[in-house]
C-alpha cells in the first residue's frame, strides 16, 4: 500500500497493523503526530480508531467499520399510508391537485397524515405527478397582418417625446401595405380625444368618410387608450375592427415601432426638443420626406407615397429594365459579346 491514506477505506486488519506501528514507534522515542506524517494518515483518524482505549488491547472486531445506514427506517411510511396517498391521486377529483394540496387534502379526510415532501415522492414514484396547468390567460395569437392593398389595414402607436423637463406625445398612424403615414400630430396630450382627432383626418385626407367606403382595420398595443371604451366605440361607429398585438409582443406592431425608431434617430433626437412648436414642425417636415423622399427597404426600394399611390411597379419595373440594358451593354463593351452568347 503506497501513498496518503486520506479518504480511503481500509480493513480492519490494515487498521490495527497501523495502530500497532504507530503504538511502536511512540515506545521508541517517536510522537504520534510525527509517526501519521510517516505514514500519511491523518492524525485524527488514528485517534478515532482507538477512540481513547488501549491500543494493545484492541482487536479486528473493535475497528471493524460499522455499516453504513441502519437496516431499518423507523419514519418510512406504512404501505397503508402509501395506498392511501395513491389512491387518492387516482380519484377524479383529486386529478388536478398538485403534491402540497393532496398532502393536506388527505390531511383534512383523516385519511393519512404525511408531509408533503413525501406525498411528492410517492406521486413519483408511481408516475402520478399531474402536469402544471397554468393559471393565465389562454395564448393569444398573433394577430393576422397580412394585406395586399393599400387602406386594408393601418397601424398605430403612441411615442414619448422628450421637451424641456416634460413629455409630448407624437401620434403616428401608417398604412401595412405601403407604410405611408397617413396620419400623425404632435400633442401635450395622449387622450382618446386625441387620437379620434388623428384618425379623422387621416380618414378625411384619404378619402373614406364618403358613404360606403371600406374601411381599414385598426392594428395596435394593448395601451390605455387602444383598449378604452371611448376608442371602442368611435370604431364601431366607423366600421373599423380592432386587432390587437399579443402582450408585451412589440414585434407583433413592428411597423409602426420601426417608423418611431427611424423618426427619432434621423431627426427627432437631433432636433431642439426645448420647444414643442419646433419639434412639432421637425416631425411633420420628417413626415413629408419619409412619405416623398426617403426610399423604403420594405417595400423594395421605392418612396411609401409611390407604393401607396400605385407608381411603384413601374418604377420597380423600369429599374430592373435598365438593370438588364445596363448588363447587355457591359456585356458588349467588355468581352464582345451578345447577352445570348454569355448564356452559352
Amino acid at each position: 500500500m503506497t501513498g496518503a491514506l486520506r479518504g480511503t477505506r481500509l480493513a480492519a486488519e490494515v487498521k490495527l497493523a497501523l495502530i500497532g506501528a504507530i503504538t511502536e514507534a511512540k515506545e521508541t522515542g517517536f510522537s504520534i503526530v510525527r509517526s501519521c506524517e510517516v505514514l500519511m494518515l491523518e492524525t485524527r483518524r488514528f485517534h478515532r480508531w482507538v477512540d481513547g482505549r488501549d491500543p494493545k488491547t484492541l482487536s479486528i472486531p473493535d475497528v471493524t467499520d460499522m455499516p453504513p445506514v441502519p437496516k431499518t427506517t423507523p419514519h418510512q411510511i406504512t404501505e397503508t399510508e402509501r395506498s392511501a396517498i395513491v389512491a387518492a391521486a387516482r380519484d377524479e377529483e383529486n386529478s388536478k391537485l398538485h403534491h402540497r394540496k393532496l398532502a393536506h387534502q388527505l390531511s383534512r379526510a383523516a385519511t393519512a397524515f404525511v408531509s408533503e415532501s413525501t406525498v411528492l415522492k410517492v406521486l413519483r414514484s408511481a408516475q402520478l405527478l399531474c402536469r402544471y396547468q397554468g393559471r393565465g390567460r389562454p395564448k393569444t395569437n398573433k394577430p393576422e397582418t397580412e394585406v395586399s392593398a393599400t387602406n386594408e389595414m393601418w397601424a398605430w402607436d403612441i411615442s414619448y417625446c422628450r421637451v424641456g423637463d416634460g413629455f409630448w406625445y407624437l401620434i403616428a398612424i401608417i398604412d401595412m401595405f405601403s407604410h405611408k403615414i397617413v396620419g400623425h400630430a404632435v400633442r401635450p396630450s395622449a387622450t382618446s380625444d386625441d387620437v379620434k382627432d388623428v384618425f379623422d383626418k387621416a380618414l378625411a385626407n384619404e378619402g373614406l368618410l364618403a358613404m360606403g367606403a371600406k374601411m381599414p382595420k385598426s392594428l395596435s398595443d394593448r395601451g390605455p387608450q387602444m383598449r378604452s371604451k371611448t376608442i371602442r366605440r368611435f370604431f364601431v361607429d366607423l366600421g373599423i375592427t380592432q386587432m390587437f398585438a399579443r402582450p408585451r409582443t412589440p414585434a407583433d406592431n413592428a411597423t409602426i415601432e420601426s417608423f418611431f425608431a427611424t423618426i427619432k434617430g434621423e431627426r427627432l433626437y437631433r432636433a431642439d426638443c426645448s420647444n414643442p412648436m419646433k419639434l412639432a414642425d421637425d416631425a411633420d417636415a420628417f413626415v413629408i420626406y419619409y412619405n416623398e423622399e426617403r426610399l423604403h427597404m420594405g417595400i423594395d426600394f421605392v418612396t411609401p407615397a409611390e407604393k401607396h399611390d400605385k407608381r411603384a411597379d413601374d418604377i420597380i419595373a423600369a429599374r430592373r429594365a435598365g438593370m438588364k440594358q445596363a448588363r447587355q451593354l457591359r456585356l458588349q463593351v467588355n468581352r464582345g459579346c451578345s447577352e445570348g452568347s454569355d448564356a452559352a
